[in-house]
C-alpha cells in the first residue's frame, strides 16, 4: 500500500512540475546584443495577446504551446523546461530567443523604455526628437547595466 500511496504520489508531483500556459505570460526581452527590444504576453480572459510596438497578435494553443496568428501562418512558441527562456522564428537575422524579465524594477525600466520610444517624433531633425533620442538612450543604458541576463 505504501509503494502505490508513493508512486502517486511522485506522478502528482511530477505534473505539476510541467509546463503551463500561463508560463509564457510576461514580458521577454529579445536575446540580441544590436538594440534592447521587448515583447509581452498577456493573458486577456481566456484569450493570450503578443504585444510588439504597438501591435497586437492573438495566440491560439495546440499541443500545450501558444501558437502566434499572423494573417499569413503560424509560429510556434517553444518554452524551455526552466520556463526562462522562449523561442520563435519571428525574425530573418538575429536572435529568436527570448529571456523573461521577472526583476520588477528591470519590468519598470522596460515601461520607461517604452514609453520614451512612443514619445520619438517623426521629425529625425528636431530638438525633441535629439532629447527623445537622449531619454531612449540613457534608460536603455540603465536597463543594461542593471537589468542584463538578470
Amino acid at each position: 500500500m505504501k509503494r502505490i500511496t508513493l508512486s502517486v504520489l511522485v506522478l502528482m508531483l511530477a505534473a505539476c512540475g510541467g509546463k503551463n500556459i500561463d508560463d509564457y505570460v510576461g514580458i521577454w526581452q529579445r536575446d540580441d546584443a544590436k538594440f534592447l527590444q521587448f515583447v509581452e504576453i498577456k493573458k486577456d480572459g481566456g484569450n493570450y495577446l503578443f504585444s510588439q510596438e504597438k501591435q497586437n497578435y492573438t495566440f491560439s494553443e495546440k499541443n500545450g504551446e501558444l501558437v502566434l496568428n499572423t494573417g499569413l501562418g503560424e509560429i510556434p512558441f517553444k518554452l524551455s523546461d526552466d520556463r526562462k527562456t522562449l523561442s520563435a522564428n519571428l525574425y530573418s537575422s538575429g536572435s529568436n530567443s527570448f529571456h523573461k524579465i521577472e526583476d520588477e524594477s528591470c519590468k519598470q525600466l522596460v515601461a520607461e523604455f517604452q514609453a520614451a520610444k512612443e514619445k520619438l517624433p517623426f521629425n529625425t531633425l528636431s530638438d525633441e526628437f535629439k532629447q527623445a533620442s537622449a531619454n531612449i538612450k540613457a534608460v536603455s543604458e540603465k536597463y543594461i547595466s542593471q537589468c542584463s541576463k538578470k
